[in-house]
């Protein structure tokens, strides 16, 4: 187990940095209460979930996720951020949603809340 403290003075991004390159067989960790690791197995995908819903550019991975960690944070071996945690689509595949599709809605959100 590792412990880490954390003096918080402003609010912040746990991973300052977003992933330039992401590919097939890349290590992946999804972070969270129950943290999963595994690799990436495809990208581009287009997910239909069971709701019937689609998402197009998703990366599909093997990470053992719950229904609880939608939204989590994925993180590559050199802690930048990869994606976050979409869901399970209707084959059970994890599949993962690209941080550069997040990245604007993040900065965002920083910029209207950290003044």
């Amino acid at each position: 187990m590792t412990l880490v403290k954390i003096e918080l003075t402003k609010p912040v991004v746990p991973v300052e940095k977003f992933a330039d390159t992401i590919g097939i067989g890349d290590r992946i960790i999804a972070l969270g209460y129950s943290s999963s690791s595994g690799w990436i197995n495809a990208v581009g995908r287009t997910t239909t979930y069971v709701s019937g819903a689609s998402l197009q550019s998703t990366i599909a991975c093997d990470i053992r996720t719950e229904p609880w960690m939608q939204g989590a944070p994925v993180i590559n071996t050199k802690c930048e951020l990869v994606a976050i945690v979409g869901g399970t689509d209707a084959q059970g595949i994890c599949e993962l949603i690209p941080a550069i599709g997040v990245k604007d809605i993040l900065e965002d959100f920083l910029r209207q809340h950290t003044s």
